[in-house]
């Protein structure tokens, strides 16, 4: 639902070369070593996302970028609090 929501949130906003947004997906980045010690003390009970928003976009779209962070956010707790 989360690749879905941002696809479909981010779909109008285009590249400065005026290419369309691409998202990428199912990547593995090791990240901080905090994530690998949680995931060691949690194991299946800790999960993680990494997103990462190219400058371009943070800085030319930063209020879209905001909105549909908080949508999904506020979405996240209501699915979690039903």
């Amino acid at each position: 639902w989360l690749l879905n929501t941002l696809r479909s949130k981010l779909q109008r906003l285009q590249r400065p070369n005026g290419e369309d947004i691409r998202i990428g997906a199912n990547q593995y980045f090791t990240g901080d070593s905090s994530i690998a010690a949680h995931r060691q003390r949690y194991g299946d009970n800790f999960n993680s996302v990494q997103i990462e928003f190219a400058h371009w976009l943070r800085q030319d779209y930063q209020k879209e970028v905001i909105e549909v962070l908080g949508e999904i956010v506020n979405n996240f707790n209501r699915s979690a609090l039903s």
